[in-house]
């Protein structure tokens, strides 16, 4: 019965130094992964986040930010125009199919809860027909501008530009400065005129 009584002590005594062991290993891994999330955290330059998208974020947003970046934008866009014989332009807000052709009927739209949300976007398209120069060449070209709206952050990318991947990209807490303003406006007319209409002239001129 002794016997009995020793080795299931024995047994015990083993256990409890097996899950001792296995309690320091993990500690030790886990200060080790530790220090190793903290330098590569400390590598990161990207400002931290503070809040998330919301219903009252995303239209402020429109009605102090971006209504603006659309009013400049189309009065650099309209120095283009004399180039072509007519132009278009319009909007489309998250999975609506309705085209917008004013600002006042998309200030209607985005007032909308339904239509401006998070994981949503707002998709601006200027359209130029007819290129005077090119003569019996003539040709169309057109810009998508396209601002998404996602839970964390917002974004701005072109199509037909860098797989799509957004050029600039902002946190809802951060300021949209001048300098983003410009540079949203700087690389929309960059595109359209390298990538658009000179790329055409190119090939014409080959």
């Amino acid at each position: 019965m002794a016997g009995i009584m020793h080795r299931r002590q024995y047994l015990h005594g083993s256990v409890r130094v097996q899950k001792n062991r296995l309690h320091e290993f993990l500690l030790s891994h886990i200060a080790f992964f530790n220090s190793l999330l903290k330098e590569k955290l400390a590598g990161l330059q990207q400002e931290e986040l503070q809040t998330p998208a919301s219903q009252e974020i995303l239209i402020a947003l429109y009605k102090n930010e971006l209504r603006t970046l659309f009013l400049d934008l189309i009065k650099e866009l309209k120095r283009i125009e004399p180039l072509f014989l007519s132009s278009t332009m319009h909007w489309r807000v998250g999975a609506s199919n309705e085209l917008l052709r004013t600002l006042d009927a998309l200030d209607q739209m985005c007032k909308d809860e339904k239509l401006l949300k998070i994981n949503s976007n707002i998709g601006f398209s200027y359209s130029f027909f007819g290129f005077k120069k090119a003569g019996t060449e003539a040709f169309n070209v057109s810009l998508n501008l396209n601002i998404q709206m996602n839970t964390f952050w917002y974004g701005f990318d072109l199509v037909n530009s860098n797989d799509r991947k957004p050029f600039l990209k902002k946190l809802y807490h951060q300021p949209f400065t001048e300098q983003d303003k410009e540079t949203v406006i700087n690389r929309v007319i960059d595109h359209l005129i390298k990538e658009e209409i000179e790329s055409r002239v190119d090939r014409i001129n080959l």
